[in-house]
C-alpha cells in the first residue's frame, strides 16, 4: 500500500498536514516539531508486545510523512498535486529509527537541569503558569501535571504567584484555587514525594546519571497524561542544546 492509504488506515486521513496537525504553511520547523511529538506518541519502544507491529507502522508512516514535508521538492508535488512519488527514500524497509535518531540528537540529564534552572523563575514560567491556571481554572492536581518542571517544593512560590495575579486582575479568582483545603494539598504533596522516588529508583534502573546518556529510555516510561507539555520541553531543549554542527569551509 502507499503512504497516503496507510494514513487513512491508521490515522483516518490522508492529508499529511492534517496528520501531522499543522497549517499547510508550516514551517520547517513547526512541521518538524509536530513529527518529533507524534512519533513519541506511538514510538515502537513505547508500546506493549500486543501493540507494537501497530506502532511500527504508525511510526513509520509518520517519518514518511516528514520526509515529504521536510523536503523541498516533495512538497512542492504533494501541494500541487496531492499525491506522493513512493520513490526509494519512501522504501518500507529503510531503518527509520536511524532516520529519527539522526533528526533528533540526544538530550542529556544535564541539559535537562540546565535548561530548568534558566526556566524557573522566567518570563516563559510565568507564562506557562498563567497558562495552565486559566486552562484548568484553578485545579492544582491538573496544574501540576501539566507545567513543565513542577516541584511540589515550589508550590508555594507558585501559589503567591497567582495571588498576585488575582490581586492585580490578570486572572480570575477560581474556587479550586482559593478554597483549596489542606487535606487536598497534603495529598498532593504525597503523591510527589511518591513519584519522586519512583523516578530515582527508575534512574538507577536506566543508568543515567547526568552526564552523557540519552533520555529516550526515561521519555519511554513517561506518564502519558504529561507527553505534550514533555514533547515541547525537549523541543526547546533541542533548540538550544542540539544545533547543527557548522561545517569547516573547503579551500
Amino acid at each position: 500500500m502507499g503512504l497516503l492509504t496507510d494514513c487513512e488506515e491508521l490515522f483516518g486521513t490522508s492529508d499529511l498536514y492534517k496528520l501531522l496537525g499543522v497549517p499547510r504553511d508550516a514551517s520547517e520547523a513547526a512541521i518538524k516539531k509536530a513529527y518529533r511529538r507524534l512519533s513519541l506518541l506511538v514510538h515502537p519502544d513505547r508500546a506493549d508486545d500486543g501493540q507494537k507491529e501497530t506502532a511500527t507502522r504508525k511510526f513509520q508512516v509518520l517519518s514518511k510523512a516528514h520526509l515529504v514535508l521536510a523536503d523541498g521538492d516533495k512538497r512542492a508535488a504533494y501541494d500541487d498535486t496531492g499525491c506522493v512519488d513512493e520513490d526509494d527514500d519512501l522504501d518500507g524497509d529503510r531503518d527509520w529509527a536511524s532516520y529519527w535518531r539522526a533528526l533528533f540528537p540526544k538530550i542529556t540529564v544535564a541539559d535537562v537541569e540546565k535548561y530548568l534552572a534558566k526556566y524557573r523563575g522566567s518570563t516563559e514560567e510565568l507564562a506557562d503558569l498563567k497558562a495552565c491556571y486559566e486552562r484548568f481554572e484553578g485545579d492544582f492536581d491538573a496544574i501540576s501535571e501539566h507545567l513543565i518542571g513542577f516541584e511540589v517544593e515550589d508550590e508555594d512560590r507558585y501559589r503567591d504567584i497567582l495571588k498576585k495575579l488575582i490581586e492585580n486582575g490578570e486572572v480570575k479568582a477560581y474556587p479550586k484555587f482559593t478554597k483549596e483545603n489542606k487535606k487536598s494539598r497534603n495529598a498532593r504533596r504525597n503523591r510527589y514525594l511518591n513519584e519522586a522516588e519512583e523516578a530515582n529508583s527508575m534512574k538507577m534502573e536506566l543508568g543515567l546519571d547526568g552526564s552523557d546518556e540519552s533520555l529516550a529510555n526515561a521519555i519511554a516510561k513517561r506518564q502519558r497524561s504529561r507527553e505534550a507539555d514533555f514533547g515541547n520541553l525537549i523541543a526547546n531543549l533541542e533548540a538550544k542544546y542540539c544545533k547543527p554542527k557548522k561545517k569547516k569551509a573547503t579551500k
